[in-house]
């Protein structure tokens, strides 16, 4: 099947608000005092989803080959939220992130891709989920958030 611009529009369009209500529910989550592994897991897939959305929205065919990590050539974001950064700062114009803010997000994304946020492990024994910071990654995807709300256009019809 090959879907029309409209239809590539709409389906971009849904991953940016699925990618949205993932840190939603984290941002709720931690107001209410939930797991805090749990809290970061939903930030880094409502990152991870929200970033591939943008990356399609500026040139879906060019992209969406590249969403998923691919074994056999060895590319591919997959769940890499460093590579899908710093591609979306390259397609944007945004000067990448460094400092504390990179060392954040390089740590999320170990604890991401490893699937330490999603499974029990003697890492949950050893680190104190609250010893993994993310103040910095949490108000610059809320930035991005908010600055795509302000900038896409909706699509035609609800999704």
């Amino acid at each position: 099947m090959h879907p029309t611009a409209y239809t590539k529009g709409l389906i971009a369009h849904s991953m940016l608000h699925r990618g949205h209500h993932f840190f939603g529910g984290a941002i709720v989550l931690r107001r209410e005092g939930a797991h805090e592994v749990v809290v970061l897991h939903l930030l880094c897939q409502g990152l991870e989803i929200f970033l591939k959305a943008l990356l399609l929205l500026h040139d879906y065919d060019q992209f969406k080959p590249k969403l998923k990590y691919s074994p056999k050539t060895k590319s591919g974001y997959g769940h890499n939220l460093e590579s899908l950064a710093a591609d979306c700062s390259q397609v944007f114009g945004l000067h990448p992130m460094r400092g504390n803010l990179a060392a954040e997000l390089k740590l999320l994304n170990s604890l991401y891709t490893q699937h330490l946020l999603r499974y029990a492990s003697a890492y949950d024994v050893l680190v104190g989920p609250s010893s993994v910071h993310s103040a910095l990654v949490l108000r610059r995807f809320g930035a991005a958030v908010r600055l795509a709300a302000r900038s896409l256009k909706r699509p035609r019809v609800p999704i």
